[in-house]
């Protein structure tokens, strides 16, 4: 059922990051001085955004021949881009920081799309002698 929905499921989310880049979402309460195992809260909070684009784009791209390569070079994109049109942005300001935690966050999110991949994408379609069968 969810997979049916994916391609819109994967607009909204890339929607929701480009307007949390673009638009001022600041309410008054900062996240620079808090820390978790001395980390930054924000750094942390831009690493948890990303952690289901590659997810999201994993069922996306899930019948490309090349599928890690179009996963992690559009996670990278999606990142540069969100983090590189608020330098164009008066009221917003660019972080080297901020890009890293944002990489970071699709790097690690890789981890539970590969998981998706090998054991809900991969595995219903293998017969008994371990080779994809076609669709």
């Amino acid at each position: 059922m969810i997979l049916r929905h994916i391609k819109f499921l994967t607009w909204l989310y890339l929607l929701i990051l480009v307007l949390g880049s673009v638009l001022p979402l600041n309410s008054g309460t900062t996240l620079n001085n808090n820390y978790i195992v001395e980390v930054r809260t924000d750094y942390l909070l831009h690493a948890l955004v990303l952690l289901p684009l590659p997810v999201f784009l994993t069922l996306r791209f899930r019948d490309s021949t090349s599928l890690w390569g179009r996963v992690i070079l559009f996670g990278l994109s999606i990142v540069i881009f969100c983090e590189g049109v608020q330098m164009l942005i008066p009221y917003r300001t660019f972080n080297i920081n901020d890009l890293f935690a944002n990489g970071i966050g699709v790097l690690i999110g890789l981890i539970p799309a590969f998981f998706l991949w090998h054991h809900f994408l991969i595995k219903p379609f293998r017969d008994d002698s371990n080779k994809l069968k076609p669709y």
